[in-house]
């Protein structure tokens, strides 16, 4: 894990940045094993994993092995594995249970599963997300749109007005958070937006 390391533990990780983070194989920015896991409101961009051709490495943001993570309201962009074999873009699950949502996962790269890849006995569940990987995009509440962030190559993941991420998350999520990743309120409309930020905090 180039940012955090987890085993046989529980760990929370809330509003926190993880930016050019690398892991020679597993984990650009969190690597999990054997943990259970809660992350929310995170960002998680320009993070890389897997520079080895082992058979089991990528996850270019995070990477859970065993166990599992609920991961809400969180945003990854321009993650990615390095190595032609790797998968999980954003996220590689072996053997867990991991649960995402109201996320965005977009314009991350892997040969196998950009966004997100499952491996070996894996039960993933994503929901209310906006997922730029084919497969997802349909029921659960999920999307395939641009998010319109405001500045996503200066850092800047906020919401635009018209995005389509604005009161299309659930309340229902599992981990849902009371505020954004700026500390305000995490509902200010119809309903909870998709990603780190709340539009019009």
């Amino acid at each position: 894990g180039g940012g955090r390391y987890f085993k046989n533990a529980a760990g929370t990780v809330n509003s926190c940045v993880f930016t050019g983070n690398m892991a020679k194989m597993k984990g650009g920015a969190v690597y999990a094993e054997s943990s259970v896991l809660s992350i929310t409101n995170c960002i998680f961009s320009e993070n890389t994993a897997g520079a080895s051709g082992s058979s089991v490495t990528g996850g270019g943001a995070v990477f859970t092995w065993g166990a599992g993570a609920t991961i809400a309201n969180c945003t990854f962009y321009n993650n990615s594995t390095r190595y032609p074999a790797n998968g999980g873009g954003a996220i590689y699950n072996f053997l867990a249970t991991t649960v995402i949502a109201n996320s965005i996962l977009w314009g991350n790269t892997a040969v196998i599963g950009p966004q997100v890849y499952n491996n070996i006995s894996t039960a993933t569940t994503i929901h209310h997300c906006n997922i730029d990987q084919p497969g997802f995009e349909s029921g659960n509440g999920n999307m395939r749109r641009d998010p319109l962030w405001a500045d996503p190559e200066a850092g800047d993941f906020r919401l635009q007005a018209g995005s389509p991420c604005i009161d299309a998350g659930t309340l229902d999520a599992l981990g849902l958070p009371e505020l954004d990743f700026e500390g305000g309120p995490r509902v200010s409309g119809a309903s909870v937006d998709i990603g780190a930020y709340e539009f019009g905090n």
